[in-house]
């Protein structure tokens, strides 16, 4: 016969007790993933954002057209909330090799087999905010997933609702993982249509595909075009032509852009593939270590550098002469009794890129009202004014063709902003992407009513 003690009650109160307490703490970890698409990828940004750490391999691979596909690259990804990270991708069998990566404080960037130096900037406040050289661009370290690790609030930073609604794409399994695809446009120059294989358990990215429809629209424009031309036209170039028995005439400047042309790819589909991922495992601090290899070279730039200004503050800027977009030459006595704001810069920088729209801000706001604003790169025209009309800048753009302004002012990193006062003394030397708040206060201290 079966009897049940006061003690076996008890016991099995506990037991069932217990039992009931472990079903709901499981049912409440045991997240579903959202039913729609948008839901799914704040889901999936939503768990990004609560990794203390994280580590994964990334095949990466494109294809253009109908053109043969070119080697892929293989690339290491290393993350320490939130913004310590080191990114490695591994090129042409491990002919180049390029790496980035931040300890918090400084952010290093450098490539082996290509006879480059390195870069040195400021660490960005998260890896999704990562603007420099290589962690912007997708073909060097950069990628969509590092936006993730921001989590869900920054959803209009990752999707491009005006472009096309965020749906359901295909259902398979990735390395082993049930996942479902989200379809959307992302936001930025280069991506473009986009989808993204998230995990229906564990929520994680293991694949990202897009087709880089506006990178392909810029190298299709009439700008480019008639940037590459300039660059055909140029001397530089010529004389290399003629040196290889090549012919100088406009008929094969025509035939070479032409030829260019036809061979542009009017498709493209880049796709990552993210395996051996972990989470929450211990990082070796050395894995962060920012010293780039003896041998190479270091460039600051975009706030890596300690202002140094040319001469002391307060006393008169060094004398500069500039060539604007239409070839006039200025000086600096030719914005006498104006306060002058001069921001070096170059299409190439990415902390530049960021801060531009601020230096137009000021020329809409300050420009014929005692504020002359130039912007000064040392790049080739057919280079800058392709750039200057695709963002619709309007502010003056000036050129320093034998790289003596650069020189005058002492600039080794960039961007760099200078002000100047009324009576020609240099007011502020800023480098490094400064806030607002630090330009409007030096011209205020030059005597603007800025604010």
């Amino acid at each position: 016969m079966l009897t049940i003690t006061r003690r076996g009650i008890t016991h099995l109160s506990l037991f069932l007790s217990l039992s009931l307490f472990l079903s709901s703490q499981l049912a409440g970890g045991a997240q579903t993933a959202p039913a729609t698409p948008a839901e799914l990828l704040k889901w999936s940004m939503a768990k990004y954002a609560k990794l203390t750490t994280f580590q994964a391999d990334c095949n990466w691979s494109a294809s253009y057209g109908s053109l043969p596909s070119g080697p892929g690259s293989t690339r290491t990804i290393w993350y320490k909330k939130p913004n310590i990270f080191k990114v490695v991708s591994t090129m042409a069998a491990g002919q180049m090799v390029q790496t980035s990566v931040s300890d918090g404080s400084k952010l290093v960037e450098y490539a082996t087999g290509v006879g480059t130096g390195a870069q040195r900037y400021a660490s960005p406040p998260s890896i999704g905010e990562a603007s420099s050289m290589q962690m912007s661009h997708p073909m060097f370290c950069g990628s969509l997933l590092y936006r993730f690790f921001d989590g869900p609030g920054r959803f209009a930073e990752l999707v491009d609702l005006s472009k096309q609604p965020v749906t359901f794409g295909t259902s398979e399994t990735i390395d082993g993982q049930a996942c479902k695809s989200v379809k959307f446009y992302a936001v930025g120059p280069t991506y473009g249509k986009t989808e993204v294989a998230i995990g229906t358990t564990d929520g994680l990215v293991h694949r990202i595909r897009y087709g880089s429809e506006p990178l392909l629209k810029m190298m299709q424009s009439g700008d480019a075009q008639a940037a590459l031309q300039e660059v055909l036209k140029s001397p530089e170039l010529q004389e290399q032509l003629q040196k290889a028995g090549g012919s100088k005439s406009d008929k094969s400047i025509q035939d070479a852009l032409a030829s260019i042309k036809n061979m542009m790819p009017s498709s493209s589909l880049t796709t990552e593939l993210y395996v051996h991922i972990t989470m929450g495992q211990k990082i070796e601090p050395g894995v962060f270590n920012t010293t780039p290899p003896a041998d190479l070279a270091v460039q600051d730039v975009g706030g890596g550098a300690t202002p140094q200004p040319p001469v002391a503050l307060g006393t008169p800027a060094p004398a500069f002469s500039v060539t604007s977009m239409d070839g006039v030459k200025h000086k600096l006595s030719d914005f006498k009794g104006q306060i002058v704001l001069i921001d070096f810069w170059a299409t190439w920088c990415p902390p530049c890129r960021k801060g531009l729209p601020e230096t137009q801000k000021f020329f809409s706001d300050y420009g014929g009202k005692g504020l002359a604003v130039l912007t000064v790169s040392d790049e080739p025209k057919a280079t800058v004014q392709p750039f200057l009309k695709e963002n619709k800048f309007t502010f003056p753009a000036y050129l320093d063709t034998d790289g003596a302004t650069n020189k005058a002012y002492k600039i080794e990193a960039i961007p760099t902003v200078v002000v100047i006062d009324k009576s020609g003394n240099l007011v502020s030397y800023t480098v490094g992407l400064a806030p607002r708040e630090d330009i409007v206060t030096a011209l205020k201290k030059a005597g603007l009513a800025a604010k």
